[in-house]
């Protein structure tokens, strides 16, 4: 699963996903126009570097799972016609299980 852009410390690789994609069940809940958190697969993560104790930690997340970003968090970028977004590990908000 790991792509071809490594990300910087304390930043995540995403593939987003389509709205159509995330489902309860059989249920789409249809978008009501509010803007709601992002989702997408994470692909790469790096760790964080944290100058207080000058080690690295490593992110609670993992290759694979999806997460919730917020929606103007991070940068979108395109590369060999695939679209990603490029967020700090901070900005992830939560895992979806």
């Amino acid at each position: 699963m790991a792509s071809k852009i490594e990300p910087n410390y304390g930043y995540t690789v995403l593939k987003p996903l389509s709205e159509g994609e995330l489902k309860v069940g059989n249920i789409i809940i249809p978008d009501m126009g509010k803007e709601k958190p992002q989702t997408g697969t994470i692909l790469e993560v790096a760790e964080t570097y944290n100058f207080n104790t000058g080690e690295f930690v490593p992110s609670k997340f993992v290759e694979g799972d999806v997460v919730f970003y917020p929606a103007m968090s991070g940068k979108k970028i395109t590369y060999e016609e695939e679209t990603y977004i490029i967020v700090g590990n901070q900005d992830l908000i939560s895992k979806i299980k």
